[in-house]
């Protein structure tokens, strides 16, 4: 009882020393009604092929993708390379818990903030690249007006476009 007591006391002592000490401060807050915020200078231009251009020109074609299985779950994010049939490229380590299990959910959520649901097309753990898709109009495909520099990036394409795509 004592303890408990003791413990209103103190809390008690702090709250009111806290107040006082709040009223009686001399500082002036951070933003008043008067205050005028500085101005800033507009963005940089970034010249064409820099980083900041290709993410800007890129960014609506980067999916979050979302996995729930049960109570478990993944994210990750992938890449829309056909816009027109809706198939996303993702990280096979992100996808391969839903592969073939009931109930499992794929999402793919876009950069306006919509979403899609998603199914696995073809997957390959060698190289942890796996296909989904999604049936969403309008989508936006990354594209790319020069191959890739690296050669690991252009060594799985071929192959991961021959089972994710059937021959048309």
């Amino acid at each position: 009882m004592i303890a408990v007591l003791s413990l209103l006391f103190v809390a008690a002592l702090g709250g009111t020393l806290s107040w006082y000490l709040g009223r009686t401060a001399t500082e002036s807050p951070l933003l008043t009604a008067n205050t005028q915020l500085s101005e800033v200078s507009p963005g940089i231009s970034r010249a064409p092929g820099s980083v900041a251009d290709i993410a800007q020109q890129v960014g609506p074609a980067v999916v979050s993708i979302e996995v729930r299985v049960g109570d478990s779950g993944a994210t990750g994010s992938g890449v829309v390379v056909d816009a027109e049939n809706g198939y996303i490229i993702t990280n096979n380590h992100v996808v391969s818990g839903a592969d073939d299990v009931e109930g499992a959910e794929i999402r793919a959520v876009f950069s306006d903030g919509s979403g899609s649901d998603a199914r696995i097309v073809g997957r390959d753990p060698a190289s942890d690249i796996a296909v989904i898709k999604v049936e969403k109009p309008g989508l936006v495909a990354a594209s790319s007006p020069r191959p890739a520099r690296s050669s690991s990036a252009t060594r799985w394409w071929p192959s991961a476009r021959r089972w994710a795509w059937p021959a048309r």
